[in-house]
């Protein structure tokens, strides 16, 4: 019975039974649609239904699947191997074979450790989830910022051939034309004083 009061109280935290071969095919995980909530829930899920090895899969499968990030990686990888840690702390905690044959007082110490494992894997999850977001943020920054360098280089070039085509085309016929108005005036000019 104490055994049972060791692993009920996990299972509460979101747990679901073990899954089953069929169940297991649909938690691969996708490449083309993984987000960093859905792998923390799935990720906590396996543990508290004592799937340790796809957890901890899971948990190197979505660190492999950021190549388009490379900064994910090495940001998240630390944290990443702490949850590693992580479960295979509550691994050991949960599965120690004679938990029965301890005193109660040591069991609930067992459960209580294994419990902050628990909270302490959801906070590290967490963080990795925040460092995902804060890659994203940053790419999405960069790109809007080379997008607008690149507009502003354009911008530049076609001011550039403007003020060149007026150079060499405009003012040149602008000459003509401010020369023949001139001779024009003189000619008026010195009509009427009749010179």
């Amino acid at each position: 019975m104490a055994n049972r009061a060791f692993i009920d109280p996990l299972k509460k935290l979101g747990a679901a039974p073990p899954p089953s071969s069929s169940q297991t095919r649909k938690l691969e995980v996708a490449r083309e649609d993984v987000r960093a909530e859905m792998v923390t829930h799935n990720i906590l899920k396996l543990v508290s239904a004592e799937d340790y090895p796809r957890a901890i899969e899971q948990l190197k499968a979505f660190l492999e699947l950021r190549p388009e990030y490379p900064q994910f990686k090495a940001r998240s990888e630390r944290y990443i191997t702490y949850g590693i840690d992580l479960i295979n702390g509550i691994k050991a905690k949960r599965n120690l074979a004679s938990v029965k044959q301890l005193a109660s007082a040591k069991q609930q110490e067992l459960y209580d450790k294994a419990l902050a494992h628990f909270d302490d894997l959801r906070k590290t999850l967490k963080k990795v989830e925040r460092i995902e977001h804060e890659v994203k943020l940053e790419d999405i920054k960069s790109t809007i910022w080379v997008v607008k360098a690149l507009g502003y280089c354009v911008f530049a070039i076609l001011l550039f051939f403007f003020v060149v085509e007026i150079s060499q085309g405009v003012l040149e016929g602008a000459n003509v034309v401010a020369d023949d108005v001139i001779s024009d005036l003189v000619d008026k000019l010195f009509n009427s004083l009749g010179i």
